[in-house]
């Protein structure tokens, strides 16, 4: 039981987080640190959804 909680809360967290970091890309310039931010939100939400299946699943 508390191990499902805790991959739910570890989920939800990367998925805001990412969504942050998302959000903040158009902020950045054209150069490199705004592909890495946008790779980093795309990685990001798919362990969170990972984290979230995980946690529904067992």
């Amino acid at each position: 039981m508390i191990e499902m909680i805790a991959l739910a809360v570890m989920g939800i967290l990367f998925i805001i987080v990412s969504g942050f970091l998302l959000t903040q890309a158009p902020a950045i310039s054209a150069s490199g640190g705004r592909n890495r931010l946008l790779i980093a939100g795309v990685i990001g939400s798919v362990i969170g959804g990972v984290f979230l299946y995980e946690s529904v699943t067992r």
